[in-house]
Parts: C-alpha cells; structure tokens; sequence
C-alpha cells in the first residue's frame, strides 16, 4: 500500500471494485435530486407549494450522494495500480 499517492495520482488510478458502484449510485443520486430541486423550484414558481420536509430531505440526500461519489472516486485498488505499473 502506498499511503502517500497525491490527489491527482488518486483520482487517475483505478478505483476499488466494491467503491465503483458507489461511486456511480452517488453521482446519479446527486444528480437526480438537481434536477428535483430545479423542478421544486418550477412549481413553487407556479404557485405550487412544495413541504419544506420534502425539499430539506431531498437536499440532504442530494449532498449525501455526492459526499459518496467524492469519497469513492479517491479509493484506490493498490492491486490494480500495481499491476498497472508493471505494465509500463
């Protein structure tokens, strides 16, 4: 294992197996609750009021979901990278 990877060499290596579905599930979550929100916001324009609940609770899982997909995409398979490195 080698702790001391910059953030570049971590975001460029491969991401562990068990991370990468994370990492993809995180983003899509994210990017579903920025297009909630910009709907949320469309019907309030249209005098459509939305529950305050239901629009903090969509905030929330959205940063929820991308604080997954950050974290995940900086997980490195130490296997991978070095067999990669091998390769060279």
């Amino acid at each position: 294992m080698n702790p001391s990877l910059s953030i570049a060499q971590r975001l460029t290596a491969p991401t562990s197996k068990f991370f990468k579905p994370l990492m993809y599930a995180g983003a899509i979550v994210a990017a579903l609750v920025g297009g909630l929100s910009i709907f949320q916001e469309n019907l309030a324009a249209a005098g459509y009021g939305v529950p305050a609940l239901i629009a903090q609770a969509s905030t929330i899982v959205g940063w929820i979901g991308a604080a997954i997909a950050a974290v995940s995409s900086f997980t490195v398979d130490f296997d991978a990278l070095k067999a990669k490195q091998e390769r060279k």
